[in-house]
């Protein structure tokens, strides 16, 4: 009989849950995490596991406001989109270029002083998922 397939390794839980603190919002940081994590952070199906750091930079912008109800802001209007394409070459100074645009949109010292709670929260999340998935692509 044929050998079983290999399947690819799992990895491990993704235990970001906890990783960017709610302050302040209660119950509505609470779903904006989940709805962060759920729509844009976790990979389907059993979403226990962060998508890739490449899919993450390019679907950024469908985590931030006005998604999952928080209301917009001219700040996250003036973020730029990265294309897929610009990851195919697989080099890893485009990942850490991008990743350092995307540290510097969100870092908490660069972000407008007239954001609200909720998008502010946003920004911190974001920032913490971003970080996690960086770190478990980096070889140890």
């Amino acid at each position: 009989p044929p050998p079983p397939p290999q399947s690819e390794p799992k990895p491990p839980p993704y235990e970001g849950s906890d990783s960017a603190p709610a302050s302040g919002g209660g119950g509505t940081h609470t779903a904006l995490k989940r709805g962060i994590l759920v729509g844009w952070a976790l990979r389907p199906p059993d979403f226990r596991s962060l998508r890739p750091i490449r899919e993450l930079l390019c679907a950024v912008q469908d985590a931030l406001p006005p998604a999952n109800g928080v209301p917009s802001h001219a700040y996250f209007g003036r973020w730029k989109p990265f294309v897929p394409s610009a990851f195919v070459s697989g080099d890893d100074r485009v990942l850490k270029r991008a990743m350092r645009k995307m540290k510097f949109f969100l870092h908490p010292d660069k972000l407008p002083r007239d954001l609200t709670s909720d998008q502010s929260f946003v920004c911190t999340t974001l920032w913490h998922v971003l970080n996690d998935a960086m770190d478990a692509e980096s070889p140890s």
